[in-house]
């Protein structure tokens, strides 16, 4: 089968978790709606255009070591007393450094042509997190892959439920490693009152693997990294 791998590098980013409000914790991997927006970006479309074009996609990540992480004190205006005043407040942003991540897009050959096409040459500035998180470089390759049942997984995604999926025990001798799950928004609504506002909508857990385990979920290998797939 034919896949779109994409290579991203930038200076820094940042992917808030939503569970985080003072402490802003950044996820380890680009979210969802993240990858959506970066498609939407580079073919010209905006966010809810974005959002239907790659209802057809799956996605699959695997993160190269970043270089560290920072944190960064943010003031930010804070609504008090029902909206009839206005506070201030600060609060610690994760900021990771130097990213570098591979995204696999799976879909119909000519879509993955079109966004290949587009990301050489993208329509509008293409970021990681915030507006001011520029990808500093990006590159694209159509690869052939392979179905995999089986696999070793490690620094990637996966979304839902584990149970039945990896095994542990058997690469790690009987430690068991922490693996964290976070609740994100895969879509958006447009707000009823406000069509330029997003509602977060579809929540469920992904997971993020740092060490190597079995799994046994759908999944693809592309130059021997395997690529746990999800939509």
């Amino acid at each position: 089968m034919l896949v779109l791998q994409i290579s991203i590098k930038g200076y820094t980013a940042s992917f808030r978790s939503p569970a985080s409000m003072n402490y802003q914790e950044s996820l380890p991997f680009p979210p969802p709606t993240t990858i959506t927006g970066i498609i939407g970006a580079a073919t010209g479309r905006e966010y809810f255009e974005a959002q239907n074009y790659c209802r057809d996609l799956s996605f699959g990540v695997h993160i190269q070591e970043n270089e560290g992480i920072a944190k960064d004190a943010w003031a930010i205006k804070k609504v008090k007393d029902g909206g009839r005043s206005i506070g201030k407040a600060v609060v610690i942003r994760e900021v990771l450094y130097q990213p570098n991540i591979r995204l696999l897009i799976v879909g119909p050959e000519t879509k993955l042509k079109e966004i290949k096409k587009a990301i050489s040459d993208p329509c509008f500035p293409l970021s990681l997190g915030r507006d001011d998180e520029f990808i500093t470089f990006i590159q694209s390759e159509l690869e052939t892959a392979e179905r995999v049942e089986r696999s070793v997984i490690h620094n990637t995604v996966v979304k839902g439920d584990l149970q039945g999926k990896i095994n542990i025990t058997a690469l790690n001798e009987g430690s068991i490693p922490h693996f964290k799950t976070y609740w994100l928004n895969s879509e958006f609504d447009r707000d009823k009152r406000n069509p330029k506002a997003r509602r977060p909508k579809n929540r469920s857990p992904y997971t993020y693997i740092s060490e190597p385990v079995e799994y046994s979920g759908e999944a693809v290998d592309v130059s021997d990294t395997v690529f746990p797939l999800w939509r």
